[in-house]
This record gives structure tokens, C-alpha cells and sequence, in this order.
């Protein structure tokens, strides 16, 4: 069995999906109401989901450099083909597209609601 068939990969696999499907549905009611609560929802749900993407393109595009798993370069190549549709430009990778998009949610956050989640917190 190789490493894209396993249980672990799967598992990430199948909460991506349940993130993206999670924030399609949060964009939605977002719109339809103009709930300030939903669009932060919204925001931190797309950010977990980039996440998750990165992370897990992250370790297919290992498996494919490193191993030279036939399989892993088309899901990797599938994966760059998806994230053009999504608005990543030809020739920039898909970890700058990413982080450029957690980038550009941050700043949404701090426009909403003021909170810079990249600042430390006091704890004491």
C-alpha cells in the first residue's frame, strides 16, 4: 500500500473536503444574511482549509520529488491545474498562492473585526 492510500491520507483528505464544503455553505449564508458572526466563521474555516491544503501538498509533493511516486506527481499536477482555477497565477507555486491567501484572510479579519491574530497574546 503506499502512502496516498493509507488511512492517515485519507483522513486529511476527507477534512479538507469537509472544510472546503463547510466554508461553501458559510459563504452562502454569509451572503444571505450579512451576519458579521457567519463572514468571521466564514474567514476562519477558509483559513483551516488553505491550511490543510498546504499540508497535505505539502507531503504529496515530497512523495513525489523524493520517491518519484508516479501517482503522487499526477495528484500534484492535478493539484497545481485546481489552484489556477482558484486564481494562483501560472508559474507561481502553490505554497506562495496559499500563503498569499491566509495572507489576504488575516487582513480581511483585522478590516472586520479589528483583531490581529498574529499579534501575541498576554496570557498572564
Amino acid at each position: 500500500m503506499s502512502w496516498l492510500e493509507s488511512d492517515i491520507v485519507k483522513g486529511e483528505a476527507d477534512e479538507c473536503s469537509y472544510l472546503r464544503k463547510r466554508s461553501e455553505e458559510l459563504l452562502v449564508v454569509a451572503e444571505e444574511t450579512g451576519s458579521e458572526e457567519i463572514i468571521v466563521e466564514y474567514y476562519h474555516t477558509l483559513f483551516a482549509f488553505l491550511e490543510k491544503q498546504e499540508v497535505i501538498y505539502l507531503r504529496i509533493a515530497l512523495l513525489a520529488k523524493e520517491e518519484g511516486d508516479e501517482s503522487a506527481l499526477r495528484l500534484q499536477n492535478k493539484i497545481i491545474g485546481e489552484m489556477i482555477l482558484q486564481g494562483m497565477t501560472p508559474g507561481e507555486s502553490v505554497i506562495t498562492f496559499l500563503e498569499r491567501s491566509k495572507k489576504d484572510i488575516r487582513k480581511d479579519l483585522v478590516d472586520l473585526t479589528g483583531e490581529d491574530l498574529d499579534l501575541p497574546v498576554d496570557l498572564s
